[in-house]
């Protein structure tokens, strides 16, 4: 069934139009009687026919009621239907409904057979509405250029780059490592001083292995590259290219301080604990192993990894990927200790997980992750933090477009370069402190409980924050923005907190929920006189004293308030609005009504009908409404008769 929204449309009440009246003149006694110029482009067309399509993928042998509604169900307790149908899960419901010109965004719920309704924001693009409710079929966008959101600060690789990076083969040229010496010694070379003859491995790297040089190892076991011979001339690193492909192990070390370029090609890898830090490039290809014992990996140079394999960064204390590092992954990077970044001023490096194509494989893991100085992450892929994931300084970008999952978090860095595309969830606390997150369009966030201070969350549509066992508010500095902001023109966003919500009083208000389209759920919410924020924004060393209220401040009139309230947000108990988890690799969530017995109505439409030919539109004129009812049936009634008095 398809029904309409509310408009206004002038009509004529018979079938053919006098020729003696033209539509010139019509137009003249229009203009005339309003006082206006209408444009030569009216149509007076206020409707269009939008196609639906809406799949659903939630539980299997259910199926489901969907429903295409003008307004919000939650926040006006009330569904106005604009279409409707039922449809098995797993398959997809095409229809078409009557929608004012210009609209784009509509809510779509689906009911089950229990009476619980999951709703998600709709786009109309092209006259078209497309609604999804479970898993989608497609992984998140694998590049920093995010649903056309471009982060230039990203030192992102060419398709071109990437694929360089991985060869395929071992080049004709390239000569065994550990056959070095009974190739070049003996062999004479030239110096500025005259010939003369390799006596040692140092005088071979010297004076033949020179930049762009190819090596090789084939054997198991172990090899050492370099003697003691530093590749670089006049400051430039002297990068030459070592491939490696074994069947089986291979330790490798370093002799000195060489720096050149790694490729794995096949083989279970292991870097010697002496590796060090150096400079170039390591390659991990698909179906091979790097084990890296190292606690810190980059020279001076900087060091470009490629994966695409997996790699075990086996020391349990760190890993700092600092000073001009930059990592792509497409595989598996298990970091058994910390991963920190602690680069210079200006020695920016970046973490860039791209995930390996399976949504069941842990991309990205660690102990915990510190973000320091100048560096940037970025991941499309699974991501899981055993620990703490901290930002500490601004100027940071910090991007999640896959799926994020930490024990704590805590940022208190300043700024407000932090964007949550898809799925996070904090499993403990999330302390935000001093800055600006932003919940990007479609997206989901779950805390165990949060910490705000000198913060505010930016809410676009569709996005969703859930707390689940309490959340606490500090005293912001004056004129800063803390709360929940979404823009009037959203379409919908929600954030629930259930536990207690504990806000102190303070002038300019310590909680602002802004937006025409958020709704917030809460389930207690309590006003203190004075608090004491813990520095590191642990949720347990945050307390309360002396209870009050908002009219109690109110009457106070000494400018201190808790204003929860902001700009026409809606409110609901927190039980009235259920925020479902969304599945892996799905970004919005699932909100639900709890069992909640809804009433809805069809829209209705109001048609204006002009009474003479000439087009006078005084208000000598008709209206009537018109219903479309549950059996397809129209029900009209006469609402206004105007005239002149």
């Amino acid at each position: 069934m398809a029904l309409g929204l509310t408009v206004v449309a002038c009509n004529k009440m018979s079938l053919a139009e006098p020729q003696q009246i033209s539509s010139e003149q019509v137009k003249a006694n229009a203009e005339a009687a309003l006082g206006v110029t209408i444009d030569a482009n009216q149509t007076w067309i206020m409707t269009e026919q939008v196609k639906a399509t809406v799949g659903v993928n939630l539980k299997a042998g259910q199926s489901y009621k969907v429903e295409i509604f003008s307004n919000d169900p939650i926040a006006e307790g009330k569904g106005v239907v604009l279409a409707e149908g039922t449809v098995a899960n797993g398959k997809t419901l095409n229809t078409t409904f009557t929608a004012p010109k210009g609209r784009s965004c509509y809510i779509v719920g689906a009911t089950s057979i229990d009476n619980v309704t999951r709703y998600v924001d709709a786009v109309v693009t092209d006259g078209v509405l497309t609604a999804n409710f479970g898993a989608s079929t497609t992984r998140s966008n694998r590049a920093i250029n995010v649903r056309g959101d471009v982060y230039e600060q990203f030192n992102f690789p060419s398709e071109a780059e990437i694929a360089s990076q991985f060869p395929t083969s071992i080049p004709g040229d390239a000569e065994e490592v550990d056959d070095l010496e009974s190739l070049y010694v003996g062999k004479q070379y030239t110096t500025q001083w005259g010939t003369a003859t390799a006596s040692d491995l140092y005088a071979v790297y010297q004076n033949f292995i020179g930049k762009g040089h190819n090596l090789k190892v084939t054997r198991t076991g172990e090899v050492t590259i370099g003697a003691n011979y530093m590749n670089i001339v006049n400051g430039e690193y002297q990068y030459y290219n070592v491939y490696v492909s074994v069947e089986g192990n291979l330790t490798i070390k370093r002799q000195g301080d060489p720096h050149f370029n790694l490729y794995i090609l096949k083989g279970n890898v292991t870097l010697d604990s002496s590796f060090g830090e150096m400079s170039g490039t390591i390659s991990v290809g698909s179906g091979t192993t790097l084990n890296d014992p190292r606690n810190s990996i980059a020279a001076n140079g900087g060091v470009w990894v490629f994966n695409r394999g997996t790699i075990n960064a086996t020391n349990t204390q760190k890993y700092d990927i600092g000073n001009k590092s930059t990592i792509y992954n497409q595989g598996i990077f298990d970091i058994k200790g910390a991963m920190t970044y602690s680069p210079g001023a200006g020695n920016t490096s970046y973490f860039i997980n791209m995930g390996d194509g399976n949504d069941e494989t842990i991309d990205l893991k660690a102990k915990s992750m510190t973000l320091n100085s100048t560096c940037h992450f970025y991941t499309a892929g699974k991501v899981d933090i055993e620990g703490e994931t901290a930002v500490t300084q601004n100027e940071i970008v910090w991007i999640n477009n896959g799926h994020y999952t930490t024990g704590s978090m805590k940022f208190s860095a300043h700024n407000g370069t932090f964007y949550n595309y898809c799925q996070l969830i904090v499993e403990d606390n999330c302390a935000f402190l001093d800055g600006m997150f932003n919940m990007m369009k479609d997206s989901y966030a779950e805390f165990g409980t949060g910490v705000f201070n000198n913060f505010h969350v930016n809410m676009a549509d569709n996005s969703s924050v859930n707390i689940k066992n309490g959340t606490k508010f500090g005293q912001q500095g004056a004129g800063i923005l803390q709360g929940f902001f979404a823009n009037d023109n959203n379409c919908t966003a929600y954030v629930r907190m259930g536990g207690q919500v504990d806000v102190p009083a303070h002038k300019g208000s310590a909680l602002q929920i802004s937006g025409a389209k958020l709704t917030l759920a809460y389930k207690t919410m309590k006003f203190w006189e004075g608090y004491n924020l813990a520095w590191d924004g642990s949720y347990s060393g945050t307390s309360y004293w002396t209870e009050t209220t908002k009219e109690a401040l109110v009457a106070k009139k000494d400018e201190r308030t808790t204003r929860e309230a902001y700009e026409g947000a809606t409110y609901a108990q927190e039980n009235e609005v259920i925020i479902t988890r969304p599945a892996e690799y799905d970004c919005s969530a699932g909100i639900s009504e709890s069992g909640k017995e809804k009433e809805n109505t069809y829209e209705i439409y109001s048609y204006a009908f002009e009474d003479t030919w000439t087009g006078d539109y005084d208000l000598n004129d008709v209206v009537l409404k018109a219903q479309e009812t549950r059996d397809g049936k129209i029900n009209l009634t006469l609402v206004a008769v105007l005239r002149w008095t």
